[in-house]
C-alpha cells in the first residue's frame, strides 16, 4: 500500500483496503456514518458494514449522471436531515466521478460542512474527481457549473474494485491519465502508453493511479482555487464537456476527443507542430479511446463551449499543449480557429 498526500487530505492506494477501512483512519469517532453510492457501486457496501458495523446509514443513487443535479442534493439534505446528521458525522461517498462530485458537494454544504471521504470504484474517479477537492453538479445544462473547493479528510482507492469494471468504462479512466502524462511529465506519459491499457499488470495499474494522483497532487497544492497551474488540468475539457452534454457520451471519452481537438488548437496557434498532434491522437487510438464523436454541428460545440465555467467576460481562457509533457494555460484563441480545430475531430 502506498500512502500519498495531497494537501490535507491523506490518500491510500493499494488493494483489500475496502476490508480494512477501520485501520487506515478513526471510521468508528464519528457520530454516524451516510454511505452515498449508486445501483453499480453498491455491491461493495457489505465490506464497508463490516469496518462501520454501528450508526451506517446509506443512500443509493441511479446510476449514471442524471442524477447530478440540485434535486438530488435537496434529496440528501432531506435525508441527513430525518437521521440527525450533526457535524461530527461522515460521509462516504462509494462510487464513481458522478457520486464523488455530488457527495463532496452535499458534504460541503450541509451544516457549513461536515467530513467526507471519497472511495473511487472507477479509474476515472481515482485518478480525477477524488482528488483535490472539486465538488459540483450540472445546471442549466453545463457541466459542474455550481459547486465547492473543499477536500476530503481521506481518499481511499483500492485498485481490486477495477476488475469489476466494463472494459470500456476501465478504458475511459486512461483519457485522464494520458492528460496528466501530456501537460505535466513526459516520462509518465511514455510509461502509460507504452502498452495496452489492458495489458498493465495489477502492480503497474497500482504504479499508474499514485502517478496520477502525485501529479494532481503536486498541481494542486500549488494552486488549490484554479488561478494558475491547476489550469493545466483542463486540458481536453473545455470542447470536452461540450461533446459530453451533446453527444452524451463519458466523461472519459469526451476528454479523449477533446484533447485531440485543443492539440490541433494548439498547433493551429503555431504553439506546437503537425508531430506532437499526431502523438496524441496515436496514443490515445492505442489505449481504445475514440477520436472523433458522433455527428455534431461545430456550430452548436462552440455555442456549448460559451457557458464553460473557463469562459471570462466572453472570452474562452484555453489551455493548450507546448510539448509532451508541458502546457500552458490562459490562451485566448479567435473564434475561426477553434471551429477549425473543430472541424478536425468533426
Amino acid at each position: 500500500m502506498k500512502l500519498l498526500k495531497c494537501q490535507d487530505t491523506e490518500v491510500f492506494v493499494g488493494r483489500s483496503l475496502l476490508s480494512m477501512l477501520h485501520k487506515l483512519f478513526s471510521i468508528h469517532s464519528f457520530s454516524k456514518v451516510c454511505v452515498i453510492t449508486d445501483e453499480n457501486a453498491a455491491v461493495f457496501l457489505p465490506k464497508i458494514r463490516k469496518c462501520v458495523r454501528k450508526n451506517l446509514f446509506t443512500f443509493v443513487l441511479p446510476q449514471g449522471e442524471k442524477c447530478k443535479d440540485i434535486r438530488t442534493v435537496m434529496q440528501l439534505w432531506d435525508f441527513l436531515v430525518r437521521k440527525r446528521f450533526d457535524r461530527s458525522s461522515l460521509i462516504i461517498n462509494l462510487g464513481g466521478g458522478v457520486v464523488t462530485d455530488l457527495g463532496g458537494f452535499v458534504a460541503s454544504t450541509y451544516m457549513r460542512g461536515i467530513n467526507f471521504v471519497n472511495i473511487p470504484t472507477t479509474l476515472l474517479a481515482m485518478v480525477d474527481a477524488s482528488v483535490g477537492g472539486k465538488n459540483g453538479i450540472n445546471y442549466a445544462g453545463s457541466k459542474n457549473i455550481i459547486g465547492t473547493i473543499n477536500a476530503p479528510c481521506a481518499v481511499v482507492m483500492d485498485a481490486d474494485v477495477l476488475k469489476f469494471l466494463p472494459a470500456r468504462v476501465f478504458l475511459a479512466g486512461f483519457a485522464e491519465v494520458i492528460k496528466h502524462g501530456l501537460v505535466f511529465d513526459r516520462k509518465y506519459f511514455s510509461f502509460v502508453t507504452s502498452k495496452h491499457p489492458l495489458k498493465f499488470s495489477g502492480r503497474e495499474l497500482e504504479e499508474i493511479i499514485a502517478g496520477s494522483v502525485r501529479i494532481k497532487s503536486l498541481i494542486v497544492s500549488s494552486d488549490s482555487k484554479e488561478t494558475g497551474i491547476r489550469q493545466f488540468l483542463n486540458f481536453g475539457h473545455t470542447i470536452g464537456h461540450a461533446l459530453e452534454v451533446l453527444c452524451k457520451l463519458p466523461h472519459g471519452e469526451a476528454v479523449s476527443i477533446g484533447m485531440v481537438a485543443e492539440a490541433k488548437l494548439s498547433q493551429l496557434l503555431g504553439i506546437v507542430d503537425e508531430e506532437i498532434v499526431a502523438r496524441v491522437r496515436a496514443s490515445l487510438i492505442n489505449a481504445g479511446l475514440p477520436v472523433k464523436p458522433p455527428k455534431c454541428s461545430s456550430v452548436k460545440v462552440w455555442n456549448a463551449m460559451q457557458m464553460d465555467k473557463k469562459v471570462s467576460s466572453g472570452i474562452i481562457n484555453w489551455c493548450l499543449l507546448q510539448s509532451i509533457g508541458r502546457a500552458v494555460y490562459n490562451i485566448h484563441a479567435p473564434k475561426n480557429k477553434v471551429i477549425q480545430a473543430l472541424r478536425h475531430i468533426l
